[in-house]
């Protein structure tokens, strides 16, 4: 068996052996720079004298340590942008807006997007915030860091990145694509008011538009304006949703924390850890209803004539409600008594005494939800970060106090500014550390045991959870299957989904084009269900793997692509 196993894989490389491509030899590295060097320009002069590009799989590849500035809108017309820090330890390079060649301003955006994007270890800062010109947005900043413009089957996938100041919102879509993986990124300094607007400051805007999947796990958001996600006044459907293990720190949310808009198969919010979520909290003041508005529900029991500020909400389609699969489960929150304290003083000095902590969810979702105690859990015992930035209790009493020091809940305004507890990338990449308490109920307090929140922060537990089976659903289904891994290309990490109907002893194996066994994920009985299983592949080298099931008598392989 073992010899027909090998001819098998043996075979399969020869087949494959004149189209496979190894990223390997698709690789530009870039050294660390001695002067001013512009990865925009880098990008766009990698081209034949014809215009095309020289290699349609160009993989940049960023010494560590290195600094890079971007000085124009990377556009990637068809063709696939691949940029990633090398291999191995040592801080991750990071990417500085300046000002625009021939203008005064940093460019609108780091990324044009007409084609996939796969970003890996990579720090993108919309302006060079060592500069205090820089800093105090002198020179503006982006809109948003990476947009879609184009509608198309296009995939995002950004892995172990820092993204930050952006204006408007740090990941954006204005039009429809399939797919968007967020992972292990930190996303801060969300929002550059008072150069623009308080009412920005989100980190992933899907306008109106189209999404097959968002995928959010093990992420950190600390210092944002608005909402984690925007997705509003929909005429499309995000059809499935998964925030899973990331720490929300200081975020102001302007108008909520999750805004679903028009959603579809499934929505999964678990085990993530939200400080000071909805810091400029609930109020019946008109200036902040209008994007609450289409949840449909009232402030509450008796102010029926203003809106549910809950924190996540969707598009209320009444009767005619799409049955889309909720999973909500072991969210801890907690508001510190800075902003606590921040809103009795709004209510002595503005007389806004409808000013609360806003609902956890719409009563539409809870009412679809079997456990809605354990859905948001309050955490009684604090904020112990090991090394965050303060509260935002300053921008709080900023916007929520009345003019004319104040602005008085108006998306800008007032003479007396103040910011949130902004910090650099520098800091956000060597310093920050939402690390908490072991005796904290949140240490244990996840649905699998592990800590909530991002799980990079317990980098021993996290290697835990990596070999540990997830049950994506209470679904059993009609017949055995295994999907393709989820990205594909992947770096080093992707998700592998399988199905069983009955309970079985299930082996999954990873072998290289030789037929030689790389890996063994899985040897163990499992309940009927859908799983899945996250596979990291960190010690291999680039190139075409497959990965095998074997569940009682079904056996199955499927081929995978590691770019490194």
């Amino acid at each position: 068996m073992k010899k027909a196993f090998r001819f098998l894989f043996t075979t399969a490389f020869v087949m494959l052996l004149g189209t496979s491509l190894f990223a390997q030899s698709h690789e530009m590295y870039l050294e660390i720079p001695t002067e001013a060097t512009y990865i925009n320009e880098i990008i766009k002069g990698d081209t034949l004298d014809n215009g095309s590009r020289v290699d349609l799989e160009r993989v940049y590849v960023l010494q560590r340590g290195g600094v890079w500035f971007y000085n124009g809108v990377i556009k990637n017309i068809d063709w696939d942008l691949r940029i990633k820090a090398e291999d191995g330890e040592g801080p991750i390079p990071i990417i500085y807006g300046v000002v625009e060649t021939g203008g005064t301003n940093v460019p609108i955006d780091f990324i044009d997007a007409q084609g996939n994007v796969f970003l890996k270890n990579i720090a993108v800062n919309g302006i060079f915030d060592i500069d205090p010109e820089y800093a105090s947005f002198t020179y503006g900043a982006p809109r948003e860091l990476i947009v879609f413009n184009v509608s198309g089957d296009y995939t995002m996938t950004v892995d172990g990145c820092i993204f930050e100041n952006a204006y408007q919102a740090d990941l954006r879509t204005f039009a429809g694509i399939r797919s968007i993986k967020v992972t292990n990124c930190i996303f801060g300094n969300g929002g550059t008011a008072p150069w623009q607007s308080i009412s920005n400051g989100r980190i992933i805007d899907l306008r109106n538009t189209s999404c097959d999947t968002l995928l959010m796990v093990n992420n950190t958001f600390v210092n944002t304006n608005d909402r984690i996600v925007r997705h509003i006044a929909s005429t499309a459907r995000l059809n499935n949703f998964f925030f899973e293990h990331n720490t929300i720190v200081n975020n102001g949310g302007r108008y909520g924390v999750l805004a679903l808009g028009l959603i579809g198969d499934n929505v999964k919010i678990n085990n993530n850890l939200f400080i000071d979520p909805m810091a400029f909290g609930a109020d019946t003041s008109g200036k902040r209803q209008s994007d609450f508005k289409e949840n449909g529900e009232p402030f509450n029991e008796t102010i029926l004539d203003k809106v549910n500020m809950a924190m996540v909400y969707s598009q209320n389609e009444g009767d005619s409600a799409y049955a889309t699969n909720f999973e909500i489960k072991n969210n801890y929150w907690h508001f510190t008594p800075e902003i606590l304290n921040t809103w009795e003083q709004i209510k002595t000095e503005a007389g806004n005494t409808t000013l609360m902590l806003p609902n956890s969810m719409t009563n539409f979702i809870s009412s679809q939800l079997d456990d809605v105690p354990n859905a948001f859990i309050e955490l009684t015992d604090g904020r112990t970060f090991a090394n965050a930035p303060a509260p935002m209790s300053e921008m709080v009493y900023w916007n929520l106090s009345p003019g004319p020091e104040g602005a008085g809940e108006s998306s800008n305004g007032g003479t007396e500014f103040r910011d949130f507890d902004r910090r650099t990338t520098v800091y956000h990449r060597d310093t920050l550390d939402c690390s908490y308490s072991l005796s904290s109920p949140a240490y244990t307090g996840s649905t699998d045991g592990f800590p909530v929140g991002d799980l990079n922060w317990f980098p021993d537990k996290k290697a835990d959870w990596l070999t540990d089976v997830e049950t994506l659903d209470g679904i059993v289904p009609a017949e055995y299957s295994l999907e393709q891994n989820y990205p594909n290309p992947f770096n080093p990490s992707t998700l592998i989904r399988f199905s069983i109907p009955n309970s079985s002893k299930v082996t999954l194996e990873v072998y290289n084009l030789l037929g030689q066994k790389v890996a063994s994920l899985l040897n163990k009985t499992l309940n009927a269900g859908n799983h899945q299983v996250d596979f990291n592949a960190k010690g291999l080298s680039t190139g075409i793997y497959f990965y095998t099931i074997n569940a009682g008598t079904f056996q199955s392989t499927k081929k995978m692509m590691l770019i490194k």
